[in-house]
């Protein structure tokens, strides 16, 4: 209860949201950041619009899909 009024207090400040589209952009790679080195390029390209996209967030979430295909060379096999 008092997480959610602590939200309230900073939502009605104007502090919770933004709109400022640098912000929302460094959020959405931001969620890439968790990832190792080798899936980081591929999130941030889904993050980016790339791929497609399913589902709905009223549904219970979104799911991004990107295929790429990797080739590989006779050392890696």
């Amino acid at each position: 209860m008092r997480e959610a009024g602590a939200a309230l207090d900073e939502n009605r400040r104007g502090h919770l949201f933004t709109n400022d589209q640098a912000q929302l952009q460094a959020n959405t790679t931001a969620r890439c950041d968790a990832l190792p080195a080798a899936d980081r390029d591929a999130c941030v390209a889904r993050m980016q619009g790339q791929g497609q996209v399913s589902g709905s967030v009223a549904g219970g979430g979104l799911l991004r899909e990107l295929v790429q295909i990797v080739r590989l060379t006779n050392k890696q096999r």
